[in-house]
């Protein structure tokens, strides 16, 4: 996590989660929902309104989690492996 990749976005307002990585061994079990949350404790803690991420869009299961936590998709998308693009999803925070 940290700044927007993207210049359009501002990172006074706007963090950017840029991975989350979990040893499928261990989905399931929470790993996810506290990394996620260190997230949304980053936002608070630095007074951010709203985070961003990309997920590419044949990940499902990365996209349900986003979905269940949240995140919606933002309407951007740029090129990705096989032909499939990653969309840009958000989260606004109080």
């Amino acid at each position: 996590m940290g700044p927007p990749h993207s210049s359009d976005l501002d990172p006074r307002t706007t963090a950017q989660l840029y991975q989350i990585h979990v040893d499928p061994e261990m989905w399931g079990r929470g790993v996810g929902g506290a990394l996620h949350a260190l997230f949304v404790r980053h936002l608070q803690g630095e007074g951010l309104a709203r985070g961003v991420l990309e997920v590419w869009e044949r990940n499902t299961r990365a996209r349900a989690f986003y979905t269940r936590h949240g995140w919606r998709p933002d309407g951007t998308s740029r090129p990705g492996p096989a032909e499939t693009p990653y969309v840009g999803m958000q989260l606004t925070h109080p």
